[in-house]
């Protein structure tokens, strides 16, 4: 039995295009499991506040929780500048889009990783303002604090890239493993190659299937900025700076992550950027109105159109498959 190299084909030339970026937070809770017979021994109106469900908030929440709110900058900005891929928390970002990406997650890391030093250096002064605030409660909460030590490597700002690919070549199975299992080595030998031919169809699936979602949407972003304008227009409500501003900047968006080659999209976001530039004001030009409502029920109606978008995501594949990985 023979396998088939080309099976390998979509998934592994895909990459020539992007790559996947990660991003992995670390971080300590500051929190405390309630110890119910100590701590919950007491009325309801006189639980303090530093408790909630399950646990003791060892920080006011302004110190607690920075690092998850700058954790959720993080991933907001990667979510919004990527394209989903179908792994547990990867985002494909097109190589024209990389550099800007890995960048503005490195300034948001360097904010992570100066909020991590200050709140090391000042621990100490933390823990006692909290102990001074619930004084009553000290005997609770004074024994729950680590050693700060023990807690600076628990944060963490990761940003890792990488690429996926399959080996092009079987890797040979040993006789001994084929003895351990008592079986020929023919058998085994199709048994193993039979499975990579279904794992790498499998993947290139999910090529596939990743391809035809990032066109899908792509375009509704679109479709979804454009007709707030063309609601705007058909309600003779005025045409603001900030709408302008939303068009150019979807159409950059498109643009940048656009990897694929959607073109009749391409063609028509081109003629839009043309139309609305810094200097066109629309409040009181209803020619200039009218223009920009015929381009943008244009763009409207190829964005909508999703019967091509098979055709758009075949000719991609088509295309890279010339190219040698």
């Amino acid at each position: 039995m023979k396998t088939d190299t080309t099976l390998t084909e979509k998934f592994n030339k895909l990459f020539q295009d992007g790559m996947l970026v990660f991003v992995h937070v670390g971080k300590w809770e500051m929190t405390q499991a309630v110890d119910q017979e100590k701590d919950l021994g007491l009325k309801a109106e006189d639980v303090p506040d530093f408790i909630m469900p399950g646990k003791k908030k060892l920080f006011p929440d302004e110190i607690r929780l920075q690092f998850s709110r700058i954790e959720q900058r993080g991933r907001t900005y990667l979510r919004d500048n990527s394209l989903k891929f179908p792994i547990v928390d990867a985002h494909f970002v097109p190589h024209r889009k990389l550099v800007e990406v890995y960048d503005g997650l490195t300034k948001i890391k360097e904010e992570y990783d100066k909020a991590v030093v200050a709140f090391l250096a000042n621990y100490e002064k933390y823990k006692a303002e909290m102990l001074a605030a619930h004084h009553d409660n000290r005997a609770s909460l004074e024994d729950c604090y680590p050693p700060v030590d023990l807690i600076k490597d628990r944060f963490r700002f990761e940003i890792n890239m990488c690429e996926i690919a399959f080996p092009r070549k079987l890797k040979a199975v040993s006789i001994v493993q084929v003895r351990a299992q008592n079986l020929a080595v023919e058998k085994m030998q199709a048994k193993f190659e039979a499975a990579q031919e279904a794992h790498h169809r499998e993947m290139n699936e999910t090529a596939e299937k990743f391809v035809k979602a990032a066109c899908m949407d792509l375009r509704s972003q679109v479709v979804a900025t454009f007709q707030t304008i063309a609601d705007k227009i058909a309600n003779k409500e005025v045409v603001t700076k900030t709408n302008v501003k939303s068009l150019r900047e979807i159409i950059e968006q498109f643009s940048s992550l656009d990897f694929y080659g959607d073109a009749e999209v391409q063609a028509k976001l081109l003629e839009a950027k043309a139309l609305v530039k810094n200097d066109v004001v629309y409040k009181d030009d209803a020619a200039a109105v009218a223009k920009l409502n015929e381009i943008v029920g244009s763009v409207l109606t190829v964005a909508r159109n999703v019967s091509d978008v098979d055709a758009v995501t075949g000719e991609y594949f088509r295309r890279i498959n010339l190219n040698p990985v």
